[in-house]
């Protein structure tokens, strides 16, 4: 839905149980004579987003005067809320609270006289670490992750065959009366069971206690040589190498692109060189606009979780890749650091 108005944006915010106060954007203040048509209002209507994700406001035209824009849009909150503007491009400002929304809630925005919601989901908040080449992944703060692979049960052996044999059975043992009759029985039950061999005593050694038979454990459970089994949330992963660094700092997520191309010019490498780069990618968790994702990188399995081989994107396994694109909610926090 895209609202095209002329002056003002109001925007409150309705906490779920958790006491956030309304939010007021007071347009009384600003200039009248600022007539900047201002085109849509972000999250869109009924969204469900992320607990980081900025109010966004696209005008129609550039703004030449944006501190003049800003306090037309002026956000306040009651208990106060503090936020910052910051200008992705000559026509679209973005207002960050400095502290998440709540998880689960609803937020009310009203756009002039048009009354618009959205939602935030769970926290679902992730921190890579460039140093230890894990990505960690809580949601609502309890770590999690996509469900671990249990061991998978030995294939059905057929029965060993044991086949009937004639047994001669002398009845007369018994009852002088009987005949000396022939049956059939399982072969295994006519052959006399072989003797249990005996174990040989532990040898002693002087100055030694012999220590009891120490059972085997349970068996490992597959994939048993995955880095990090075992740690809820915490996923392995390849970034940015040496020369193509994945910049530390705090984001959110932008987008949700079930198949991309990328394109190594967008981060300034031209597709023929040495490491240029043209591929589809599916599943991918747009995080920067120049064009950073967490995605899937099958190419890059024997390297993720060991060595970071990216040019600055954060490579997962492709099921970890899957559960989390699934998981995460545009706006939801991607906090990389050292």
């Amino acid at each position: 839905m895209r609202v095209v108005l002329w002056g003002a944006l109001a925007a409150v915010g309705i906490s779920a149980g958790v006491g956030l106060a309304p939010v007021d954007v007071n347009l009384a203040a600003a200039n009248q004579s600022y007539r900047t048509a201002i085109a849509s209002v972000e999250p869109a209507p009924g969204a469900v987003v992320g607990i980081g994700h900025p109010i966004v406001v696209t005008f129609t035209t550039p703004v030449t005067d944006r501190r003049m824009a800003e306090r037309a849009i002026d956000i306040k909150t009651h208990p106060e809320v503090k936020g910052s503007f910051e200008w992705v491009e000559d026509n679209v400002v973005q207002w960050v609270p400095d502290d998440y929304w709540p998880a689960h809630s609803t937020v009310a925005l009203s756009v002039g006289n048009i009354p618009l919601q959205f939602k935030t989901g769970p926290a679902v908040v992730a921190v890579a670490d460039i140093s230890d080449k894990t990505f960690v992944v809580t949601i609502d703060g309890v770590p999690a992750g996509p469900p671990e692979q249990a061991p998978e049960p030995p294939p059905e052996q057929a029965p060993e065959p044991n086949p009937e044999v004639p047994v001669r059975v002398n009845a007369a043992q018994h009852d002088p009366r009987m005949p000396e009759v022939m049956v059939r029985v399982p072969a295994k039950t006519a052959a006399p069971e072989p003797p249990e061999p005996e174990e040989p005593e532990a040898l002693a050694i002087p100055g030694m206690t012999p220590t009891p038979d120490i059972p085997p454990g349970p068996p490992l459970p597959s994939p048993h040589h995955r880095l990090h089994w075992g740690k809820p949330g915490v996923l392995p992963a390849t970034m940015g190498r040496p020369e193509y660094p994945t910049p530390v700092g705090k984001y959110t997520v932008l987008a949700k692109e079930g198949s991309v191309t990328m394109d190594s010019s967008s981060v300034g490498i031209p597709i023929d060189a040495a490491d240029g780069y043209l591929i589809d990618v599916d599943h991918a968790v747009r995080f920067t606009r120049r064009g950073l994702f967490v995605h899937p990188a099958p190419w890059a399995e024997n390297s993720i979780g060991y060595e970071n081989v990216s040019h600055g994107c954060i490579g997962l396994s492709v099921t970890d890749a899957e559960w989390y694109f699934d998981a995460v909610n545009v706006g939801d926090p991607i906090i990389v650091q050292e």
